[in-house]
């Protein structure tokens, strides 16, 4: 939950090395307004995406639970 904070320093004064990396990994970088802020938003963004993507993929791989587990597993996945 603490992540902007930490990243803030990084993320709103000019990294040529970041933007270079941000617009290797998403296409949205390039079309992304100029202001403070954008860098943090678009790094967030991305963030975000894998993680999701990461949960799902994992959630995906069960091949099979108990009944207990699978009530746990749709109230985990419930509360986000």
């Amino acid at each position: 939950m603490t992540l902007p904070q930490h990243l803030e320093p990084f993320l709103f004064r000019e990294n040529p090395s970041l933007a270079c990396a941000l617009k290797a990994v998403d296409q949205d970088y390039s079309n992304a307004p100029d202001g403070e802020g954008a860098l943090a938003s678009i790094f967030l963004k991305v963030v975000a995406r894998g993680t999701c993507q990461g949960f799902c993929d994992r959630i995906l791989s069960i091949c099979a639970l108990s009944q207990p587990a699978s009530r746990q597993l749709a109230h985990d996945i419930s509360k986000y």
